[in-house]
């Protein structure tokens, strides 16, 4: 980029120099010359430009083997996605139905895991009932023996 800056510096310096000649063949000359170096400076861009797409191409189409192309590798990946999601998406189903349940009517885990909660709060209930029937009736019992 720099040496493309400077080289349009001295064009540009060089044009302006042009348009000061007297002389129609001394400036032709200079125009000639500011032409050539234009010329030669794109022949040099456009092969520096030729093996950059060479080298491109051959990354690209997978230098002669189709099997090493950016195009197949893309799709062996998309491939691999596609197989990747539809496995996941499956596995996905799979633990949704088991923790909320599916439309067959078979509870999910969630459901399970209420219904425990409203069972382990119902046995505590029990419990407290039945101390609380333990401990009456031996306060009964002492009150007797008293």
């Amino acid at each position: 980029m720099d040496d493309d800056m400077r080289n349009v510096e001295s064009i540009k310096k060089r044009l302006e120099n042009v348009k000061l000649m007297k002389s129609y063949t001394e400036s032709l000359c200079a125009l000639a010359d500011i032409q050539y170096e234009i010329g030669v400076d794109a022949c040099a861009e456009r092969s520096e430009l030729r093996e950059q797409i060479r080298i491109l191409k051959n990354k690209l189409f997978g230098n002669g083997d189709p099997d090493k192309s950016v195009v197949a590798r893309l799709k062996y990946l998309e491939d691999s996605i596609e197989k990747f999601t539809r496995g996941t998406k499956m596995d996905i189903e799979i633990i949704k139905s088991g923790l909320i349940g599916d439309l067959d009517g078979k509870k999910g885990l969630l459901d399970r895991m209420e219904i425990v909660e409203k069972l382990n709060a119902n046995l505590i209930r029990v419990m407290w009932i039945a101390i609380s029937v333990i401990v009456a009736e031996l306060v009964v019992s002492l009150l007797e023996i008293l």
